[in-house]
């Protein structure tokens, strides 16, 4: 039917010319039809992305056993932890940074970081800095420097 309402209707596409009943009618089918196999090709399209989505799940951690970091040496491992820890005359500790963030990594990455003394020497601790208006009293960090 698409070719034979293509052939119907070729003297009029990309005109601005008026459809007979009987064109309208061959258009109205002809679109019809296109929006089916759209509808349809459009369904199978998602349920292919579905089976697309369960595969790349399923494969996943089989993909993650075959990272090439599984198979550094603790020695390796130890010196880009070292290097990965930003350049700051004292570390913070803190969960989300390093050298802590590593400990959360997995049990081997845990092992390595905290047998990398490097990591470790210099730790500072925080203590939050509060100030009193001076009316009231003094502030803790007066004299701090």
């Amino acid at each position: 039917m698409s070719v034979d309402s293509d052939a119907r209707l070729a003297h009029v596409l990309g005109t601005n010319h008026a459809l007979t009943c009987g064109e309208r009618q061959i258009a109205r089918a002809y679109v019809e039809e296109k929006n089916r196999i759209r509808d349809s090709l459009t369904r199978q399209i998602a349920e292919l992305e579905r089976q697309v989505a369960e595969v790349q799940r399923d494969v996943a951690p089989y993909e993650a056993l075959l990272a090439p970091s599984r198979d550094l040496p603790p020695e390796i491992l130890s010196q880009i932890f070292i290097h990965c820890v930003p350049e700051l005359d004292i570390a913070m500790i803190h969960p989300d940074l390093l050298p802590a963030l590593l400990l959360r990594i997995c049990r081997r990455r845990r092992d390595v970081a905290l047998s990398t003394r490097a990591l470790w020497s210099t730790i500072r601790i925080s203590i939050p800095f509060i100030t009193y208006d001076n009316n009231r009293g003094t502030s803790l960090g007066d004299g701090w420097g």
